[in-house]
């Protein structure tokens, strides 16, 4: 399955397409009319893989702060730790996508 985030905002869609599936020759949203924007670096999510069944979850979760925050010194996790460093402590990995693509659709008349 293919996941995709799309935004409406007055006059112009934005469609976030995972580098992997959104092939420019053949993708649907460019044969519908949205152009190509930009391409966004890598980013990552984690994951525990001594899990049965691993979930991954967005970066996000894992900020200093919130680890801190739900963990804190049981765990061992100490202020001057990295979110990496943090993470792994908790069990959990990174594992790396290929960026998004940015399409972008225009309405040809915005006051319409």
């Amino acid at each position: 399955m293919i996941k995709q985030k799309i935004y409406l905002i007055i006059g112009f869609f934005l469609v976030f397409v995972d580098q992997r599936w959104g092939i420019l020759s053949t993708n649907m949203y460019t044969k519908i009319g949205f152009k190509k924007d930009r391409d966004t670096d890598p980013s990552y999510m984690y994951f525990n893989s001594n899990e049965k069944e691993p979930h991954l979850f967005h970066k996000l979760v894992f900020t200093k702060k919130r680890l801190l925050d739900r963990y804190g010194k049981t765990n061992g996790l100490t202020e001057n730790m990295t979110e990496t460093e943090m993470a792994k402590e908790l069990g959990y990995d990174r594992i790396w996508d290929c960026g998004l693509i940015k399409y972008v659709w225009k309405k040809e008349n915005p006051g319409d």
